[in-house]
C-alpha cells in the first residue's frame, strides 16, 4: 500500500515539475513569489 502510494506521488511530482519547467509563466510566478517572500522576511528582520 505504501509503495503504491509513493509511486503515485512520484508520478504526480514529475508531471508537476515538467509542467512548471515547461511553462515560462509558472516559472515567472514562482520567481516573483520567491522575491516577495524574501522582501517580507527582510522587512520583518
Amino acid at each position: 500500500m505504501r509503495q503504491g502510494r509513493n509511486g503515485h506521488n512520484d508520478e504526480r511530482n514529475d508531471l508537476f515539475h515538467r509542467g512548471l519547467i515547461g511553462n515560462p509563466g509558472c516559472m515567472l510566478v514562482l520567481i516573483v513569489l520567491i522575491i516577495v517572500i524574501s522582501i517580507i522576511v527582510n522587512y520583518f528582520d
